[in-house]
């Protein structure tokens, strides 16, 4: 999984690469940007998709219905 270094006060975002070469790049920007300090808005971002909280329960409740279509009418 790739990440990407963002700072918010200079708005510069860096491409994707490696954790650890995100971090070293963090850290290289707070002290030639930033005196060393951390800034209030930087981020390190992730590629990795987000799986929607709500398809757990789509799965869920779809199992629970045909669950309940074998037992009314016997279907499985």
């Amino acid at each position: 999984m790739a990440r990407r270094y963002r700072c918010g006060t200079c708005k510069q975002t860096w491409p994707y690469m490696s954790r650890e070469a995100a971090e070293a790049l963090r850290r290289t920007h707070h002290e030639s940007a930033h005196g060393g300090a951390a800034p209030d808005d930087e981020a390190l971002q992730s590629n990795a998709e987000r799986i929607d909280p709500m398809l757990y329960v789509y799965v869920l409740g779809g199992c629970t219905l045909l669950w309940l279509a074998d037992k009314v009418v016997g279907l499985f």
